[in-house]
């Protein structure tokens, strides 16, 4: 069913006024991950390479990897929020998009925050259990290492790659359809989706930066929805229906279309010089 004019101005009200929210929140998902690299950095130094010496100093600073987990998890709900608010703007414009979108981002990105955050607070009960208890040996280190990567954990990482790497592809290809996202961006959503199934979220502190389609799409991602997108963003975003964002060639056709307008103009108002007529008749002076 078509939105009236009146739902379509009261949508496109809304969005303007959570747009610039949803791509800060995009913006600080970038950002996010490097404040946790400067926490380690700051409050932990150098890792040590043998887990019996990096474990007791695990236990020792925990509320750095406290703080650590809780930065990546803010980072990636974030993310999901700025997700969220697409797929709301893209379902309106194209009521036919899946009406479990929604939820499936929801679910996709928790499972991605959750799937970050467990490596991390699992690492600080086997500190805690290689600090209280037993020797503090290498081959104990390794032991409760293994121990820590068991098959629960494994199941919960291989959930949530599917369930984040579905929310990117159904995003992708909403928005694209659309046009609030250009099709390279939305093509590119859906890579992103799949390498997230095949090399997973919770390899690295570097969450975003460590895979940089992710960085890249995550970073366009905020300058759309800030309005700061170059050359400026889909007419989608201004009719509230689902209209093609326009081509590269189309964009420069557009631009080509206006110069020439704005040449028009200038030429026509130009001072027209007079014609040149034969010189008048020189008077000449009576000699006395």
């Amino acid at each position: 069913m078509e939105a009236s004019a009146g739902e379509r101005a009261d949508q496109l009200a809304w969005e303007s006024r959570v747009s610039r929210w949803a791509g800060l929140a995009a913006l600080a998902a970038l950002v996010l991950p490097l404040v946790a690299v400067l926490l380690v950095y700051v409050g932990i130094g150098e890792s040590p390479r043998e887990p019996a010496q990096g474990l007791p100093l695990v236990d020792e600073r925990r509320s750095v990897f406290v703080a650590v987990a809780s930065v990546q998890a803010l980072s990636l709900l974030l993310f999901g929020g700025a997700l969220a608010f697409l797929i709301i703007c893209s379902r309106f414009r194209r009521p036919e998009t899946l009406p479990g979108a929604l939820p499936i981002v929801i679910v996709g990105t928790l499972g991605a925050a959750v799937a970050a955050v467990i490596p991390i607070l699992r690492l600080i009960d086997i500190a805690s259990e290689f600090v209280a208890s037993g020797p503090r040996t290498p081959a104990r280190a390794r032991e409760l290492a293994q121990e820590g990567s068991g098959t629960i954990i494994a199941q919960v990482d291989l959930a949530a790659r599917v369930a984040f790497g579905l929310t990117m592809v159904l995003v992708g290809v909403s928005a694209m359809r659309a046009g609030l996202v250009s099709r390279f961006l939305g093509i590119l959503g859906v890579v992103v989706g799949a390498l997230a199934v095949l090399f997973g979220l919770s390899q690295s502190l570097l969450l975003f930066q460590s895979q940089p389609l992710l960085f890249f799409w995550t970073g366009a991602l905020a300058l759309v929805l800030l309005d700061r997108w170059p050359g400026g963003r889909g007419p989608a975003w201004r009719t509230g229906e689902a209209t093609p964002w326009p081509s590269v060639a189309e964009h420069r056709a557009k631009l080509a279309r206006e110069r020439s307008g704005r040449a028009e103009p200038a030429a026509s108002t130009g001072t027209e010089e007079p014609e040149s007529g034969p010189p008048p008749p020189r008077k000449r002076k009576r000699r006395r």
